[in-house]
């Protein structure tokens, strides 16, 4: 089972799409009960209400209590505001709202059980091929054929 999963949250977050927003989440806790970290992505929101606030204040702390973390990515810069300015950034957790997949994918990272990565056979991110090693690739690294998986067969020689 995977420990992370992510949705997309498109249009506007109001009374009218909380419980779609909500049903999405609980819908990924049915599929993989197992699964602790969850990424909201939000490019697509332009809007949220107060009762959107609330709702993402709510969710994140309903799934911090079992154990896991919500997190919010690629957030309109409107949209942050309107959480900070309301104290719903500070019920969502500091350091929950990203601007970017990489700095939330890095956030999870640190927090994944590496026993469980171990045993997934998923391997969707870059990450997954280091399995197990503590520290995720920084921007500017590129992952090593020793990271991916390769043998450890010599290269062949060359020429020259």
């Amino acid at each position: 089972m995977p420990a992370t999963a992510a949705v997309s949250s498109d249009g506007s977050l109001f009374f009218g799409a909380v419980s779609s927003f909500r049903d999405a989440l609980r819908d990924i806790e049915a599929k993989s009960p197992d699964c602790k970290f969850i990424g909201v992505i939000m490019s697509g929101v332009n809007f949220v209400d107060v009762a959107g606030a609330e709702a993402l204040a709510i969710e994140a702390r309903r799934i911090r209590n079992r154990g896991g973390d919500l997190f919010f990515i690629r957030v309109k810069e409107r949209v942050v505001e309107l959480l900070e300015r309301g104290g719903y950034a500070a019920e969502i957790g500091a350091g929950k709202i990203f601007q970017s997949k990489t700095q939330a994918l890095r956030t999870v990272y640190r927090k994944l059980d590496y026993e469980v990565c171990r045993h997934c056979d998923r391997r969707v991110f870059v990450e997954c091929a280091r399995m197990g090693k503590q520290e995720p690739l920084e921007d500017d690294d590129e992952p090593s054929p020793s990271d991916a998986g390769a043998t450890d067969r010599p290269s062949p020689a060359r020429d020259g």
